[in-house]
C-alpha cells in the first residue's frame, strides 16, 4: 500500500508539471467543412492530413502557438484563410497556481512549448473559391523541401520534472538540458550538457551536473553520466552521506519527438554511494526516476 501511495503521489506531481501541455497538448485541431477531394496547405506549403469527422467536415493539426495560413485547393480553384493563436488565459493561471511547488516548471515549459494558446476553427465558404493558375508541382516541390527543413531543425532545449525513489520517494527537482552535439553518432544522436536543482518538500538539497547521450530519433536510448552534490543535512540512520558527491550515472528511456514537444522518461541509477558500490553491503540497490518535461 505504500509502494502504491507513492507511486500515485509520483505521478501526481509529475502531470502537475507541465499542465496544458499534458492536458491539452501543443497542437490545435482546426475544423472546417470543405467539398471532397480538396487538398489543405500551410503557409510553408506543406500539405496537412486531412481527418474526416463526417461527410464534408474536416480537421487538421496546426502548433497551436503559431500563427498561420492555410490554402485550399479544389478543382484548379483556391481559398486562402489566414488562422490566428489565441493565448488561453485560463491555462496561464492554472500553470500559476501549480508552480508554487514545483520550482515554476509549468509555467517555464508551457510558455516554452505554446501550450497556453489555441486556434479556433474557421469557416471556409462554398464560393470563396477562386480560379487560379495553380501549378501543384511547384507548391509540392516547396512542400517538400520545407518539411525536409523542419524534420532537421532539431529542437535543442530540454527542460524536465521528475521524481526519484524505491518505495519511497526521496527527492524531486527540475533539470535543463542544451544539446551542444548533434548527429555524430549516427543522424538521431546528441550529446547534451544537464543542470539542476533537487529538494525535498521545500528544501533545496542537492544540485546534479553531467552530460546525456541520446540515441534514436523519437524514442531514444538515455545515457547519463555525471556527478550529484549533496547538501543534506546529516541524518542519523540515513545512507545518504551529508555534503558529499554522488553517482549521477542512468540509463533509461526517453520519448523525446525531433522536431520537440512534451517529453517522457523513464530509469534507472544503479547505485548513489560509491562506498555500497565497493562494500556491496546490501544498500546497492540504486534508485528509479520518472520524468515529465518538453523540448523545444
Amino acid at each position: 500500500m505504500k509502494y502504491l501511495k507513492n507511486i500515485s503521489i509520483l505521478f501526481l506531481l509529475l502531470l502537475l508539471s507541465s499542465c496544458s501541455s499534458i492536458w491539452k497538448g501543443t497542437e490545435s485541431k482546426i475544423h472546417f467543412n470543405i467539398p471532397l477531394n480538396t487538398r489543405v496547405f500551410d503557409k510553408d506549403s506543406v500539405e496537412l492530413e486531412l481527418h474526416q469527422v463526417q461527410d464534408s467536415t474536416f480537421y487538421v493539426k496546426l502548433k497551436s502557438k503559431n500563427d498561420n495560413k492555410l490554402l485550399f485547393v479544389h478543382d484548379s480553384c483556391i481559398q486562402v484563410i489566414p488562422v490566428k493563436s489565441i493565448l488561453n488565459p485560463w491555462w496561464v493561471a492554472f500553470d500559476v497556481f501549480s508552480s508554487f511547488d514545483l520550482f515554476g516548471l509549468p509555467v517555464l515549459l508551457d510558455y516554452a512549448l505554446g501550450s497556453w494558446y489555441n486556434i479556433a476553427d474557421i469557416i471556409v465558404k462554398a464560393d470563396g473559391f477562386q480560379k487560379a493558375d495553380v501549378n501543384m508541382t511547384k507548391i509540392e516541390e516547396a512542400g517538400k523541401i520545407n518539411l525536409l527543413k523542419r524534420e532537421n531543425d532539431f529542437k535543442r532545449n530540454v527542460l524536465f520534472g521528475d521524481v526519484n525513489g524505491w518505495d519511497w520517494i526521496h527527492s524531486y527537482g527540475m533539470n535543463y538540458e542544451y544539446a551542444v552535439f548533434n548527429g555524430f553518432l549516427g543522424k538521431y544522436s546528441s550529446l547534451n550538457l544537464r543542470g539542476g536543482i533537487y529538494g525535498m518538500a521545500y528544501y533545496i538539497g542537492a544540485s546534479t551536473v553531467g552530460a546525456t547521450l541520446l540515441i534514436g530519433k523519437n524514442n531514444r536510448l538515455e545515457i547519463f553520466a555525471g556527478g550529484i552534490i549533496d547538501f543534506y543535512p546529516p541524518k542519523e540512520n540515513s545512507r545518504f552521506l551529508p555534503n558529499s558527491v554522488k553517482n549521477g550515472f542512468s540509463i533509461g528511456y526517453r520519448y523525446q519527438p525531433w522536431d520537440g514537444g512534451v517529453i517522457f522518461r523513464v530509469g534507472y541509477i544503479p547505485f548513489l554511494n560509491v562506498k555500497d558500490l565497493l562494500t556491496m553491503s546490501g544498500k546497492n540497490y540504486g534508485t528509479f526516476y520518472l520524468s515529465l518535461g518538453g523540448a523545444w
